[in-house]
């Protein structure tokens, strides 16, 4: 790989990719820009260029991948390795490693796509669309879920009708490179217990069967790379007065498996009004509604966005919910996208120390 024109367009995307980072944690959880979009062309554009000047194996994990020595390097660019590292986990780079088979590329001979590596997944289910002839979507313990027509929803139809319990309820699929921009190790579970960051085995799509009997073994289907406009999850956070479960609303940002096999997630979290008020009297601050809500605060759909980010087990999803920005909320609303569904949208973030609004990034 020519050495100057390397390290220029090394350069760029070190300059691209810092400026996205800036752009995202500007704009939280709104819609890229068009200048992010021409953005994220040009860095692909340079990415599809480094690629196919290096040689083969500088792309492949555990090989060297620095294309020159640190002395030819003429301008101060990341060397090649970072480079690929960083633009994996920011999504702007898959090797085969982090491709697993989909049905829709290629034709597939013994279940396994022609010079594509199968990469190994707790559950065995592949990272394909549902309207791929022959998918069949299961469960962590391989029973198949079933398909309503009508609705499109799944259902867990296991032995006996058992819904299954625990992490048994949570299906990781689609594995990922590595965490997601932000993600903050410092709150995983026994984190400082680690022999490396790498036990833990990041993915992007889950499917949670529901424990409501009611639900009748309904499957909640999230994807924190690829998410529905606006799709949330409600946690299991404990029980109330009079003894019903208190759950939360939450938006996931990554999904993750530990050594021992649990399954968690990191999300961000929102607050009612009813959860507002609790937390400012708790403190004794009396005037939180002049500190924290905006004149014109809708009481019955209006959340307001909690400062930080928190880590639960996936086993805890209660329920599927929608929370939009308002521009979202009132665009879905006209479209009637909002139809049948549990769905709140945000303007505010909130402080729970200082009961005042503060300004929220993912």
């Amino acid at each position: 790989m020519g050495g100057m024109n390397a390290d220029a367009l090394l350069s760029r995307n070190a300059e691209i990719l810092k400026l996205l980072d800036a752009a995202t944690r500007a704009r939280g959880d709104g819609a890229p820009t068009e200048r992010e979009l021409a953005l994220a062309a040009e860095a692909e554009a340079n990415i599809a260029a480094l690629a196919s000047a290096a040689p083969p194996r500088a792309l492949m994990p555990g090989c060297s991948t620095s294309s020159t020595a640190p002395s030819e390097s003429s301008n101060g660019a990341a060397p090649f390795k970072t480079f690929v590292e960083v633009a994996r986990a920011e999504g702007l780079l898959r090797l085969p490693c982090d491709v697993p088979p989909r049905a829709h590329v290629a034709p597939v001979a013994n279940g396994q796509l022609p010079g594509v590596p199968v990469v190994p997944m707790v559950s065995g289910v592949e990272d394909v669309d549902d309207d791929v002839p022959g998918y069949v979507p299961r469960a962590a313990d391989g029973t198949a879920f079933r398909k309503d027509e009508t609705t499109g929803r799944l259902y867990y139809d296991g032995p006996n009708g058992d819904v299954p319990r625990g992490d048994a309820r949570v299906t990781y699929f689609a594995p990922a490179a590595g965490p997601p921009a932000g993600f903050q190790w410092h709150l995983v579970p026994g984190a400082n217990r680690l022999r490396s960051r790498d036990e833990v085995r990041f993915y992007t799509r889950a499917d949670v069967v529901s424990q409501d009997p009611l639900d009748a073994g309904a499957v909640f289907r999230f994807d924190v790379r690829r998410p529905k406009l606006g799709h949330g999850v409600s946690f299991n956070i404990g029980a109330g007065e009079d003894g019903s479960p208190l759950l939360s609303y939450s938006k996931l940002r990554a999904l993750y498996e530990l050594p021992d096999g649990s399954k968690w997630c990191e999300h961000v979290d929102y607050y009612d009004l009813d959860d507002v008020r609790q937390t400012a009297r708790a403190v004794g601050h009396k005037v939180w509604r002049r500190t924290v809500l905006l004149p014109d605060h809708d009481e019955e759909r209006e959340l307001v966005r909690v400062r930080g980010r928190r880590h639960t087990r996936m086993s805890k999803c209660e329920y599927e919910s929608w929370i939009y920005t308002a521009e979202e909320y009132n665009r879905e609303a006209s479209s009637g996208g909002l139809t049948g569904k549990e769905a709140f949208y945000w303007r505010v973030g909130f402080d729970p120390e200082t009961i005042r609004q503060v300004e929220v990034r993912d």
